[in-house]
This record gives C-alpha cells, structure tokens and sequence, in this order.
C-alpha cells in the first residue's frame, strides 16, 4: 500500500467466550515442529514452533499469552533461539 517491497502476509486471530472459557487463538500451526505449553489457573496456553518461530499461538483464558504470542509473531521479531525450551512439557492426560 505504501509502495514497500515486502508482501503482506495477515496472520488470523480470532477469539470465543465459551461460557467461563475465553479461548483467543492467533496464526496458523501448519508446518509446526514443536508444541510448548503452559498450565495456568484456569486453562492452557500453547504456543507451536518450526525452529526458533512461533507459528500460533492458543490461549485460554489468559489474555496475555495471546497479546506476547502476536507480537512474537510478527516479522521484525528477533528471538534468541537459546532461551527456547528444547521440549515441550508432558501433561497428564
């Protein structure tokens, strides 16, 4: 639109309140090599890798993981590949 060299890629994000369950879900986990999550006090988040970036992100009631997740996301983010976990938790099924 402004004449810039890099195409746009949108990323989708939507959100759903499910009764007491505010389920807010960005990107796509197409292509993903690893899953990270994390417990909280009323649901998960997760968020899906390929290599040190982040695809998507699912959070549950935890608007905040939804917030870092998008600006994760987005192309001028940088990571610092050491500060990943090298696996993903295992939860109780």
């Amino acid at each position: 639109m402004l004449g810039g060299a890099a195409p746009y890629a949108a990323k989708p994000s939507f959100w759903s309140d499910q009764n007491d369950v505010k389920l807010q879900i960005a990107g796509l986990n197409a292509g993903c090599t690893q899953a990270v999550g994390r417990d909280g006090e009323k649901g998960r988040s997760h968020g899906y890798f390929a290599g040190p970036q982040l695809l998507a992100v699912d959070a549950m009631n935890d608007p905040r993981a939804d917030m870092v997740g998008k600006r994760m996301m987005r192309p001028a983010f940088r990571p610092r590949p050491r500060r990943w976990p090298t696996t993903a938790p295992a939860w109780p099924r």
